[in-house]
């Protein structure tokens, strides 16, 4: 028996399941051709999830504040820039998606106080780092507008094992660091791994 891996990618123009057969010639006399029955679901487009820092998939180390006079849903976390806090991290985990491309963007609120570079990292359900870029917190998002807020791309990625993790730190170089809400659509296709075993 040898086996073999191949990568199928699969569009449809609409919601649906998909069934094939893919038929493979073999030298093997009682199974020539081979056929391999295929399936695939194809889900919806688009499928966008917002965390907010007030809502449950969203933790702040010690350093976040709160402050309840700003920003998506009336609030933000905030923090002082590190060496002068200790270093302190946001969080933003999605959890239970769907295998594909995923565009990542963020909003905040602007002010001279901010940061240049805050720190946004994007990982996967491993901690395998995805994207790391460093955003200008002094200029409003502006990429698109979209459930009543502006927000930043801050990078396209492809998501396997059904979870994303967006980090913001405080190691910038002016406070405040500003921990708001995280969007996350999924833009690309779906694609079909297969294991065949002849």
């Amino acid at each position: 028996h040898e086996t073999t891996t191949f990568e199928l990618t699969v569009t449809a123009a609409a919601a649906a399941t998909l069934n094939a057969t893919l038929q493979l010639v073999s030298d093997d006399g009682d199974e020539n051709p081979f056929d391999l029955p295929l399936t695939a679901e194809v889900t919806a487009l688009p499928q966008t999830h917002i965390i907010d820092n007030g809502d449950a998939g969203f933790t702040a180390t010690s350093g976040f504040l709160l402050y309840s006079q700003s920003g998506r849903d009336g609030d933000v976390h905030y923090v002082d820039v590190a060496p002068e806090t200790p270093l302190a991290t946001a969080s933003w985990k999605f959890t239970g998606l769907a295998d594909g491309q995923y565009q990542v963007a963020a909003t905040w609120t602007v002010a001279s106080s901010r940061p240049s570079n805050a720190p946004f990292t994007v990982q996967d359900a491993n901690g395998v780092v995805l994207a790391e870029v460093a955003i200008n917190q002094k200029l409003m998002p502006n990429d698109f507008e979209s459930e009543g807020s502006n927000w930043e791309t801050l990078a396209t990625v492809d998501i396997l094992d059904g979870e994303l993790e967006v980090l913001l730190t405080n190691q910038a170089d002016n406070r405040w660091v500003i921990a708001d809400a995280v969007r996350i659509e999924k833009i690309g296709e779906v694609v079909l791994l297969s294991l065949i075993h002849i």
